[in-house]
């Protein structure tokens, strides 16, 4: 299964793509900064990271 880490500042935002991609069958992992982001992305080594505009940090 692939992973992605979807990085996003809209708490709404997010649970919208989380429930979309885990339905087409993705494991989501979410942050919501730019450094948490990063730890997430050295940790998770998703497949894909998506970002939603700018993070703060």
């Amino acid at each position: 299964m692939a992973s992605l880490l979807v990085a996003e500042l809209e708490r709404e935002t997010f649970a919208f793509l989380e429930r979309h991609l885990t339905s087409d069958g993705f494991e989501v992992v979410g942050a919501s900064g730019a450094g948490e982001t990063l730890e997430l992305a050295e940790r998770a080594q998703p497949s894909l990271v998506l970002v939603g505009g700018a993070l703060e940090d």
